[in-house]
């Protein structure tokens, strides 16, 4: 199985030569070389940092590798003062991963701090407008106090109703239109979209384009459309780019709408079913 953090070891530089010790396992006098074992936490293979060392011996005679556990009292004697005369120190390398990141980390807060101080004296950005614009035109599907009497939106609420027969509740459907010389902008807001699964969703735009191409004074014209949830905007479709995902949808996509000043906006903005 592939691990991508986990632990791994490595022997260490130097060996130690148990004089006067015994095999524990044959019984041999003088087979004994003692060694150390690095041991290393990973990622991805890269070392991060030290967890420890382990001994062992390994007897020339009846190729026995024996723990530090199974160590004979003499055993442990000779590999301590071994090991003092000439020990194994942990390698570097073992913690090269964790001094990386530590770099790493300190190279952002770094960069990012120098950022800062080079244009903490910049005039602020200004908010782009087609989203401030955008935003405005989208809560007003939410305002109760607007009558529906837009024509374009009573065209596409009719057509939509015929459609939909009683998959929906149509009577609670929003609709916001707008015009911006060759634009046109048809926001519309489902409430009970959950009815209709995520994958399904995008079959709206289609609908919706049909039913615009059916009204009066829209031939020619770009049409951006954004269909809203409960909370959040699920479906947007311009000439250039849609986003049809069915659980939230990029709203840049209908800021070129926007893009000229001069709007000309119908009679009325919204038109919103009567609530029974």
């Amino acid at each position: 199985m592939f691990f991508l953090f986990g632990t791994n070891k490595s022997k260490l530089k130097h060996k130690y030569f148990l004089k006067n010790c015994k095999c524990p396992v044959c019984g041999q006098l003088n087979t004994l070389d003692g060694s150390v074992t690095g041991r290393y936490f990973h990622l991805f293979f890269i070392p991060l940092f030290p967890a420890g060392k382990e001994k062992s011996a390994k007897c020339s005679h009846c190729n026995s590798t024996i723990n530090e556990k199974s160590f004979t009292p003499e055993m442990k004697q000779e590999f301590m003062i071994a090991s003092a005369e000439n020990p194994n120190k942990t390698p570097f390398w073992h913690g090269c991963g964790c001094l990386a990141i530590v770099l790493l980390v300190l190279v952002i807060l770094l960069s990012a701090a120098y950022v800062w101080f080079k244009h903490r004296h910049d005039p602020p950005k200004a908010e782009d407008y087609r989203k401030v614009a955008f935003n405005a035109d989208e809560k007003k599907l939410d305002d109760d106090s607007l009558v529906p009497l837009d024509s374009i939106s009573v065209d596409l609420k009719n057509c939509l109703d015929n459609r939909f027969n009683d998959v929906l509740e149509k009577d609670k459907f929003r609709y916001f239109c707008k015009i911006n010389q060759d634009r046109v902008l048809v926001l519309l807001k489902i409430e009970d979209i959950k009815k209709i699964k995520a994958d399904d969703r995008h079959k709206l735009i289609p609908i919706i384009e049909k039913c615009l191409n059916n009204i009066d004074g829209l031939a020619g014209k770009e049409v951006y459309i954004g269909v809203e949830g409960k909370w959040n905007m699920i479906l947007t479709s311009s000439p250039m780019k849609e986003d049809l995902d069915g659980s939230f949808a990029d709203e840049d996509i209908l800021y070129p709408f926007y893009d000229t000043s001069k709007t000309v906006q119908m009679d009325s903005v919204i038109i919103k079913s009567k609530r029974k």
